[in-house]
Formats: C-alpha cells, sequence, structure tokens
C-alpha cells in the first residue's frame, strides 16, 4: 500500500500490550534506526512467561536483538517458560520447535513463518491482498460510510475491583493534570484524538517511575471503550497508582468529577517521523511527516491515497493516521507517546457493499534522545505477513536563528 502523498490534518486538540516479556536487560521499547552490530544470540536473558502470546514474545526477543520481526499472519498460539540466565537462541529454538516455525535472523530483520506454508506467503498483488483481507475473519471491518462525528471530550476512569471509586476526567485543553482515587501523585493524562477506524478515544498518561538518580515521567497509551460495552475497554496499569483503571467514554454520566489542572509548555521540538515497509529484499518509505511539537498540545497527521472503484463510482482509500504528542521533556530526550491506524476500503466485486478494513493498529510510548532515530515495530504482520510495518522517530530542537543587533 502506497501512502503518498501526503494530506496534513494537524490541530491542538488531536495498547500496546507489548510487556509479555519481562528481561533482565536495560533498554527503551524502541530500537536503532539501523542495527550497528550484529544480533548477539548468545546474550543471556532472565524471564517468566505464562501462556504469553508468542507473537509478543518475538516481538520483545526482536528488540533485544536489535532487528525487525517480519512474521507469516498464521503465527498464533501462547507460550510459557521460566528461564534464568539462558541465552536468547536456546530461547528461539524452544519457540520454533513448540510452534513448528522458521526463525531466520539475517540484515537486520527476524523472518518468522509456518514451516508448511513458507511456500505459500501472501503475494504482493493489490486484488489478491484485497481477497485475503476479506477472508481473515481476525482483521475488524465495517462499512465505508463516515463515522458519526462526536467532540467527546469527558471520559469515565473505572477502578477494577469491588469498592473503587469512579471519577470522570473532563479535558479542558489536550495535556492535563488529574487527581485519581488510589494514585499517590497527579496523573498526566493527554488526549490524542480519536482513531480512524472507529472513531474511539485516544489517551496518553504519564506518571512518575523511580530511575537511577531521581524519578522521571512514564508513559501508558488506552483506546476508550463506549460506556454501553464497557466490556471493550482494557484495564489500564499506571505506576504509582494502586488499582488498574477502566477508560470509558463517558457523555454526560453523572459520576464525581476528578481535580484537573491544565499543562502548559510553550517551548516547541520538531518530529520527524517515517512510516516505513520492510520486507525480506529492503525497505520502503510510504510516509515521513514532520511536525512541529509542543509538550501542552498533540497532534494528528494522516495520509493515503484513493484506489480505483471496481464494484461502483464511489472512490476507496487507504489511510494512514499518527496521533501523537510529548508528554515530558528533558534536556537529552522526551517522551513520546504515539498511536498509528492504518485502514484499507475493500470492494468485494460480487454486488455487496465496500468495506473498510483495519489493517494493523497500535500505540506506544518511547523515550527518545535528541537527534538519535528511535524504531517501533508497529506490525510484524503487515500485508498478512509479507513485511512488516515500522514507525521511525527523531526529535530535533528548533533552530533559533540569531537576531542582528
Amino acid at each position: 500500500m502506497k501512502i503518498l502523498p501526503l494530506t496534513l490534518l494537524v490541530g491542538l486538540i488531536a495498547g500496546s500490550a507489548l510487556a509479555d516479556l519481562h528481561a533482565e536487560k536495560d533498554g527503551s521499547a524502541a530500537t536503532s534506526a539501523r542495527p550497528d552490530r550484529a544480533p548477539n544470540l548468545t546474550e543471556k536473558v532472565t524471564l517468566s512467561l505464562k501462556d504469553a502470546n508468542v507473537k509478543n514474545v518475538l516481538q520483545q526477543l526482536a528488540v533485544l536483538l536489535d532487528v525487525t520481526p517480519i512474521m507469516g499472519a498464521d503465527v498464533a498460539g501462547t507460550f510459557s517458560i521460566d528461564a534464568v540466565e539462558m541465552p536468547i537462541s536456546e530461547i528461539i529454538q524452544r519457540i520454533e520447535a513448540g510452534f513448528k516455525l522458521t526463525i531466520r535472523i539475517a540484515d537486520g530483520k527476524m523472518l518468522v513463518s509456518k514451516i508448511s506454508t513458507e511456500s505459500t506467503r501472501p503475494t504482493t498483488d493489490e486484488l489478491a491482498l484485497d481477497r485475503l483481507y476479506l477472508a481473515d475473519p481476525s482483521l475488524p471491518r465495517r462499512g465505508t460510510g463516515p463515522l458519526p462525528k462526536k467532540d467527546l471530550k469527558t471520559f469515565t476512569l473505572r477502578p477494577e475491583g469491588p469498592g473503587g471509586e469512579v471519577r470522570t476526567v473532563t479535558f479542558a485543553s489536550p495535556h492535563i493534570q488529574a487527581t485519581l482515587p488510589g494514585c499517590r501523585e497527579p496523573v498526566g493524562m493527554m488526549l490524542l484524538g480519536s482513531d480512524l477506524f472507529d472513531g474511539r478515544s485516544w489517551i496518553a498518561f504519564a506518571d512518575l517511575e523511580e530511575v537511577p538518580g531521581g524519578r522521571r515521567l512514564r508513559g501508558r497509551i488506552a483506546l476508550a471503550a463506549d460506556a454501553k460495552s464497557p466490556e471493550n475497554g482494557v484495564p489500564v496499569r499506571l505506576p504509582g497508582c494502586g488499582p488498574a483503571f477502566r477508560l470509558l467514554e463517558a457523555g454526560d454520566l453523572p459520576i464525581k468529577e476528578a481535580a484537573v489542572s491544565p499543562v502548559t509548555v510553550p517551548q516547541t521540538y520538531i518530529v520527524s517521523l517515517q512510516l516505513i515497509e520492510v520486507d525480506e529484499s529492503g525497505e520502503t518509505v510510504l510516509a515521513a511527516p514532520k511536525i512541529a511539537s509542543q509538550a501542552s498540545t498533540s497532534w494528528v497527521i494522516a495520509s493515503g491515497e484513493q484506489i480505483p472503484p471496481y464494484g461502483g463510482p464511489k472512490p476507496l482509500e487507504a489511510m494512514a493516521r499518527f496521533q501523537g504528542g510529548l508528554l515530558d521533556i528533558t534536556d537529552a530526550d522526551a517522551l513520546l507517546a504515539l498511536s498509528v491506524s492504518i485502514t484499507r476500503d475493500v470492494d468485494p466485486r460480487d454486488g455487496s457493499d465496500p468495506v473498510k478494513i483495519l489493517i494493523a493498529r497500535a500505540a506506544e510510548t518511547l523515550r527518545v534522545k535528541f537527534g538519535k532515530p528511535e524504531r517501533w515495530t508497529i506490525s510484524p504482520t503487515y500485508k498478512l505477513g509479507r513485511s512488516a510495518l515500522v514507525a521511525e522517530v527523531m526529535l530535533t530542537r528548533p533552530t533559533v536563528m540569531a537576531v542582528p543587533k
């Protein structure tokens, strides 16, 4: 899917669940832009996993090895292990044997496929991919009509477990500090805007964590659920808070409000993004926007292309949307919240109406050093396992022009 030319939708008001693997290794969730060393498969890690998603496990191993994971769409299952100082190579061998996989690491990539289906990987032909997307029941879909417009800025934070005090939070500005029950200190919250596929709201959270020499902010991102369907909300665990919270779009629910105060940081920074498709043969940059961002605001960037209307006059679309904001800025780095959604309109060509299919959706908070590109794998099964979709992020301070005297 090509994502050019760029259409910028920049505004001031506008899960990933990667923590299945807990290895004793210091590092960010993002990997460097290009590996500067060969992957060290002899490196030893200590981890304890119970019924962890094998894709998440492989993705985190790829992070430790500084490689990009590319996985077949049929890689699935759960993985359990207790290991103390075990080489990464042995963990990979166990996964290969247990799930009948071939795992090959070369040229900065981890290629994962089922042994029995190595020769049947999906073609890159667009029409063939459309047919595969339609046949895949795991890909969410809806009609291609526009989403209902809403300007919802009020949300319910519902603590998990009995006896929790429910609070509503209203965003008077895109970035606020909220005093929540069960939390030691106020929690920073940033409204990132609504999702491309279903219009649900992304919220980024920031709370203090202990680090050597002091404390710094740590981030989480959640996708709000409809208050009428709270089971669709995923609990969010925040450092410094006792209960986990479920984030719901509140509307006009008459629930006690949390104390909030706006956050204002006027200094502007440049966020350079690249959306990259990585396959066995190399890398293709699909989009490369730059955003002038302040810590007190969030932003949205969308890009896409029209697809020929095979079955009728209505134009179809392939779209990508980045949503993000800076949660914290220090002298050396910044904490960036970033969500990405990729959708594609597909015409079944059998007389039925086209559908909008969610190809990929993910969110992460990345601590990025100024001037150093960082990578985050959005989807290791992009194009149904033919390639991976990667975001590359770099932060820079704006150049200050000297004013002649």
